[in-house]
């Protein structure tokens, strides 16, 4: 009698103590950091990026949600300037803010409203290299308790790094394409 209340019962102990590990021990941040050549003048990418009325033509979100209704507010390609999101398929709501910018890198602060509340930054550098540009992408997503947990089991960082590696690569077919438009309209 006493093993069918003993076993449940350190099953059970057994299951909260690992929980709690996971809390305390997984990582409180996730940090990703991509990069890819594109075959465009630096000035060029940079624009791609900083203007977001360009965004839905390279980004990832929209990719998978060609519904998402989007739009742009400020002064397009200045510090201010924000790009909002709602997301159909995943029920998203956000904005992101272009909160920095000068010829070698670009800062965006990401402000997620729906389906949960967080706040993200994106960072690019831009490295001339003969005629190519390398782009440095670094991605920050603060993780406190107990989304961290949630993070690690559901397999967070993997799925987001997949998504920034794509958008790294539709930023680089756009640019690619369409890097010769650009150059004749500035």
């Amino acid at each position: 009698m006493k093993a069918i209340i003993l076993y449940p019962a350190l099953a059970l102990g057994a299951l909260v103590l690992g929980v709690v590990a996971l809390v305390l021990f997984a990582p409180r941040e996730i940090r990703i950091v991509a990069q890819t050549r594109v075959k465009a003048p630096k000035h060029l990418v940079l624009d791609n990026i900083r203007y977001f009325n360009r965004y839905p033509s390279w980004s990832p979100f929209v990719e998978q949600d060609p519904q998402q209704k989007n739009r742009v507010v400020g002064n397009d390609g200045a510090v201010g300037v924000q790009y909002h999101w709602e997301s159909i398929a995943e029920k998203g709501l956000g904005f992101q803010t272009l909160k920095s910018f000068n010829d070698n890198a670009l800062a965006i602060q990401c402000d997620i409203q729906e389906p949960f509340q967080a706040v993200t930054q994106f960072s690019y550098d831009f490295k001339e290299a003969g005629e190519e540009t390398i782009i440095t992408q670094t991605f920050v997503a603060p993780m406190p308790a107990p989304m961290n947990a949630i993070g690690v089991l559901i397999g967070l960082e993997k799925k987001m790094r997949a998504t920034n590696e794509r958008g790294l690569e539709r930023l680089k077919s756009f640019t690619e394409k369409n890097s010769v438009a650009f150059e004749t309209v500035q």
